[in-house]
């Protein structure tokens, strides 16, 4: 029978926590693109994390019940609760994956959105200028012919 010590159970338990970082460490470039998101994501790897250390713990407790226990039977509880952590934090970070994918598309509409927007504005302020170019182009001729006239005139001595 094996003796498991109080720092083989702090080893399982820092191993749920490692885990439990890495799927925070797996989300955090996502902050600021979309706070329900984010949101659901943390509530989701929180709830996940629970998940991983509890079952860490169960796996430490049914090994500590080596005399109720015999060692094969201690050996596949805690494969089986390593291959728990293992699938939990999987199920956990494809969570985190899929939420941050969903909140990329979420923003790459918002700016597809606003780029088709852009694009109106500037066709319009394109249009309107070159309305008020041709209306400008109009006085400038109106203004030459006025002048022309006038040169005229003043050559003829009619002005005077």
């Amino acid at each position: 029978m094996s003796n498991f010590s109080t720092n083989d159970n702090r080893s399982m338990t820092n191993n749920a926590n490692l885990q439990g970082a890495k799927v925070d460490n797996s989300i955090t470039y996502v902050r600021g693109l979309s706070d329900e998101a984010l949101t659901s994501s943390l509530s989701s790897i929180g709830s996940m994390v629970n998940s991983i250390t509890n079952a860490n713990l169960e796996a430490v407790r049914a090994v500590q019940q080596k005399d109720l226990v015999s060692e094969t039977i201690k050996a596949k509880m805690n494969q089986q609760a390593i291959d728990n952590t293992i699938n939990t934090t999987n199920k956990a970070i494809n969570n985190a994956i899929n939420t941050t994918n969903k909140a990329i598309n979420t923003t790459n509409n918002a700016i597809n959105s606003s780029n088709r927007n852009l694009g109106n504005i500037a066709s319009s302020a394109l249009s309107k200028l070159e309305t008020g170019s041709k209306k400008i182009m109009s006085l400038i001729i109106a203004i030459a012919g006025i002048g022309a006239v006038l040169w005229i005139a003043n050559k003829k001595g009619l002005l005077k």
